[in-house]
């Protein structure tokens, strides 16, 4: 489904991310990790058409390249939940939902269904600036959600968001890589190697990695571009990874 070659992303002299070649299948649900600085953030920029990318650079999805696809082809292709959000107006809740649904090719009915699933039917007549971060949080992910987007995006989704809600957050992405792509930029490894299957590893600017998080959960790769020692403990359902610095 997405297919990058010849990827190169500069600022001055700097290069903020380089791939080769990437290719990534239509369903899936793929964790995106590195160091602060590696590239996460520019290749989200990059997938979502915020950053341009250069001349020589192939980006396709589904076949077709994306510069392609016009506002609102993008619309209905890509869903984003982004790691800031700082609008200018002040809309209720009911009013940004409905305007992510007319994006979109789905029925209302749709809008019901993402309100329950994201606890947001007490909310729906609420303007968003007197919204705890939380609730932001949780309305973005339905936004993002609405339209049954083929590629959904998130950007460290749902930081503002207590255990729970997070957790459940990370499961709904998880969940819809059973029918299509999402790609969800995490901090927490032990969240990583807990729900995601695939993983892309990126630092300083390169892809290092791309493949099972059980091929690379005892790969010395992982320390080594962290900086620290992990001490690895196997969970029915992963692992818990505790950091040591390699060097105190």
């Amino acid at each position: 489904m997405i297919d990058i070659t010849n990827l190169i992303i500069t600022h001055g002299n700097k290069t903020c991310l380089q791939i080769d070649a990437l290719q990534i299948p239509k369903q899936g649900a793929i964790a995106l990790i590195g160091p602060n600085g590696s590239g996460k953030t520019t290749l989200i920029k990059c997938l979502t058409g915020i950053q341009k990318i250069n001349t020589q650079a192939k980006l396709l999805i589904n076949q077709k390249a994306f510069a392609d696809y016009n506002n609102k082809q993008r619309a209905q292709l890509l869903g984003y939940i982004p790691q800031r959000f700082n609008p200018c107006w002040n809309q209720t809740v009911e009013e940004l939902l409905a305007l992510a649904l007319s994006r979109t090719i789905v029925s209302s009915g749709v809008m019901i269904k993402v309100c329950q699933r994201f606890e947001l039917m007490e909310l729906l007549k609420r303007h968003w600036n007197i919204l705890s971060g939380g609730e932001q949080a949780r309305v973005l992910a339905a936004m993002a959600f609405m339209g049954d987007p083929a590629l959904l995006i998130a950007d460290e989704p749902g930081a503002a968001l207590d255990v729970k809600h997070r957790l459940q957050l990370i499961e709904h992405l998880v969940a819809y890589g059973k029918q299509q792509l999402a790609i969800i930029c995490l901090h927490e490894l032990d969240l990583v190697f807990r729900y995601f299957q695939k993983v892309l590893l990126l630092d300083q600017g390169k892809l290092i990695f791309y493949g099972s998080t059980h091929d690379l959960i005892n790969n010395p790769l992982l320390d080594q571009t962290f900086g620290v020692s992990f001490k690895r403990i196997k969970q029915n359902e992963g692992y818990l990874l505790y950091p040591e610095l390699s060097n105190p």
